[in-house]
């Protein structure tokens, strides 16, 4: 792997993450509190697997960034 190419990947994937989960978190509040609710129990299961890959790549986007800083 291209150490040159991985760089801005590493650099940009924490705050990327971030943002996703920024909106996850406005989207599915609205939805669930304003929105009308979960109208099908597939929404729950999109819901669930949405907020797990978000902290996924957070917790992948930390790891890249400390790995860069030492």
């Amino acid at each position: 792997m291209n150490p040159k190419a991985a760089r801005p990947i590493s650099r940009w994937m924490l705050p990327v993450a971030l943002g996703y989960l920024v909106l996850w978190a406005v989207w599915w509040g609205y939805r669930v509190s304003f929105g009308g609710g979960l109208a099908t129990p597939g929404e729950s299961v999109t819901m669930v697997l949405s907020g797990i890959c978000g902290v996924l790549v957070l917790v992948v986007g930390w790891r890249m960034r400390e790995a860069r800083e030492s």
